[in-house]
């Protein structure tokens, strides 16, 4: 069986050409990774994180009233 032998130049060019190919892809999904951290650091707050916000809320005005009644009883034993 005869083996086919590729010319030196043919695969010195494919090389060169997946070198390229390789630094073009890494540059494009490192661009693509930054845009994302880009465009999440501008985003509206979601459905999730205005229902936090208004729990957090919520919970701090209950904290706030079971403060007012405390001091409300503690005035009244005096």
């Amino acid at each position: 069986m005869e083996t086919l032998s590729i010319p030196r130049a043919l695969t010195t060019s494919l090389r060169s050409f997946a070198r390229k190919a390789f630094v073009v892809a890494v540059i494009a999904a490192a661009a693509g990774v930054a845009s994302s951290a880009l465009l999440a650091g501008c985003e509206e707050k979601g459905p999730a994180e205005k229902a936090g916000e208004n729990i957090d809320k919520a919970a701090k005005d209950v904290g706030d009233a079971v403060k007012e009644t405390g001091e409300k009883i503690k005035d009244a034993g005096k």
